[in-house]
């Protein structure tokens, strides 16, 4: 099973990194390896949006996870550890302009 080009793109989101790397890095991993990815490729869509509520107060659940699986991806492909920074209100603002909604 190999990963498709949006886990490929997601991988790019996660570990911040360019495309070329991210490529580069995937084509060297096993098959097991592979199939942890894909799993947390899953983990953070479904959390990567729930690091700021409504209210614009931070989930740290969230932002706890989102940063486990920032640091497990880099490390299974190879790159330096960098620190994992998030800023909530950027995700509250991106909430904002996909529902035309002004959370204030």
């Amino acid at each position: 099973m190999a990963l498709n080009p949006t886990q490929i793109a997601n991988l790019v989101e996660i570990t911040r990194e360019d495309l070329e790397d991210v490529e580069s890095a995937v084509s060297a991993i096993t098959s097991a390896q592979e199939t942890i990815l894909a799993a947390d490729i899953v983990s953070w869509n479904l959390k990567r949006n729930s690091i700021a509520n409504l209210k614009g107060k931070v989930n740290y659940d969230a932002v706890d996870l989102l940063a486990r699986i920032f640091y497990r991806v880099r490390d299974m492909l190879g790159f330096d550890e960098i620190a994992f920074t998030v800023d909530p209100g950027a995700n509250l603002e991106m909430l904002e302009l996909e529902t035309g909604v002004n959370f204030g």
